[in-house]
């Protein structure tokens, strides 16, 4: 599963200037795209942008009330996709056997728990 860091940014107050363009609305979509790329480069990711009220204090006149926009970026900090590890088999050390009717009655009979070798291994040394 990904777990995921998330960072807030305030949003810029004033543009920044710009040659050739007005220091209007498209200096301001610049200076905003600007900071997405930037952070975009790091590997953040823009969720939304959301408004919080802030309470402060003034001396003379109580609590005022500010509202504070904030951009939200994220970023995985752990892969979305993990790929298993490939099972290391040496051919070599595989052999297969046969399994005789005894020790397959034996199984099922004891509920697919292991059947004790030993015991098994005596049994066999009987016949």
């Amino acid at each position: 599963m990904a777990q995921f860091e998330y960072k807030v940014v305030p949003v810029p107050t004033r543009p920044e200037r710009f040659k050739g363009k007005s220091k209007g609305d498209d200096a301001y979509a610049l200076t905003i795209a600007g900071l997405m790329n930037e952070h975009g480069r790091d590997g953040w990711q823009y969720v939304r942008t959301d408004t919080l009220t802030q309470r402060g204090m003034t001396w003379f006149f109580g609590g005022v009330r500010r509202q504070r926009e904030l951009l939200v970026f994220s970023r995985a900090t752990v892969p979305l996709v993990t790929r298993p590890k490939p099972i290391e088999t040496d051919t070599a050390k595989i052999r297969s056997r046969r399994v005789r009717q005894k020790d397959l009655v034996d199984f099922v009979r004891s509920g697919g728990r292991k059947v004790d070798a030993t015991a098994a291994a005596l049994s066999t040394a009987a016949e």
